[in-house]
């Protein structure tokens, strides 16, 4: 094999696609997301913005590369998302459960997490996770 084909095998390779299995998978851990959220305690909305990361991080794992972290897999992912805007959502909705795990003191509004909540159920959707 010739470099030509190796690069042309990297760049317009088909992404893979999710089972049926992991779109039901998906779709119940979706169901206990909204379950979190509609608690409006703080600590369930916390943890519906962590789980929904979760399930994105599981999906782009079966989609790009299952040996590798949500942000790296998320760098790799670019042409799985039909705009920029799309993707930059999925960053800004993974910045948002990193500022609730690593910064102490981050309290988001409930308005905020239902946004972030909204963009990563976009996410998946446009990922066919959902």
């Amino acid at each position: 094999m010739n470099i030509l084909d190796l690069l042309f095998k990297k760049t317009f390779q088909k992404p893979k696609a999710l089972t049926s299995e992991d779109r039901e998978l998906a779709r119940i851990c979706w169901e206990h997301i909204e379950q979190l959220t509609a608690s409006k305690s703080p600590s369930a909305l916390r943890q519906a913005i962590v789980e929904a990361d979760k399930l994105l991080e599981l999906a782009l794992k079966k989609l790009v590369n299952e040996n590798q972290s949500l942000g790296e897999n998320l760098k790799q992912a670019q042409n799985l998302f039909p705009s920029a805007v799309t993707y930059q959502q999925a960053w800004e909705a993974h910045k948002v459960r990193n500022a609730l795990v690593h910064e102490a003191g981050f309290e988001p509004t409930q308005s905020y997490v239902k946004e972030t909540l909204e963009k990563f159920r976009h996410i998946l959707t446009v990922l066919r996770a959902l």
